[in-house]
């Protein structure tokens, strides 16, 4: 349980920092890390250890 919830809190926050450092071009929905940060947030909803 702890494994999940610290890998899925550490992949949003490492998915939302690339978005960050890459601005507009991280936000289109076809650049591979928009769909990174969508995943590890989704992961943190569907885990629910968050």
């Amino acid at each position: 349980m702890l494994a999940k919830y610290l890998s899925s809190r550490h992949a949003a926050a490492g998915a939302a920092t690339a978005v960050q450092v890459l601005a507009s071009a991280g936000a289109r929905d076809s650049h591979p890390v928009a769909r990174a940060y969508r995943g590890a947030k989704l992961m943190e909803i569907i885990e629910g250890s968050n």
